[in-house]
């Protein structure tokens, strides 16, 4: 091997690991922003359910209960698994363009 190639391959090596080095710090910087992020969601969804209790709109229990659903996954169809509002429409429920709406004479 001549010594341009061996250069020339220690330099491409060189170049990948400062690659990968700006990318890790990238990485590392990203990761600490959305840590940053979801503490101030977390806080400020603190600040509203307290507010949402104290004003007596909601209690704690609904607020739990609200939140528990909203964690939960999707409901699914049975047969094939697809979320109901992406499964095609049933033969016993006919599209509504199928079947438009009465309008009542003038």
């Amino acid at each position: 091997m001549s010594n341009f190639l061996i250069e020339e391959l220690s330099h491409r090596v060189n170049r990948i690991r400062d690659d990968q080095a700006r990318t890790n710090t990238s990485l590392e910087t990203r990761i600490k922003e959305l840590q940053d992020e979801n503490k101030e969601v977390r806080n400020r969804l603190t600040v509203l359910t307290r507010l949402l209790i104290s004003r007596q709109i909601a209690t704690a229990e609904e607020i739990a209960t609200a939140l528990a659903a909203s964690l939960a996954p999707p409901k699914t169809d049975e047969q094939d698994g697809t979320p109901p509002a992406l499964a095609a429409p049933s033969a016993e429920a006919p599209a509504a363009a199928e079947h438009p709406p009465e309008v009542a004479p003038e």
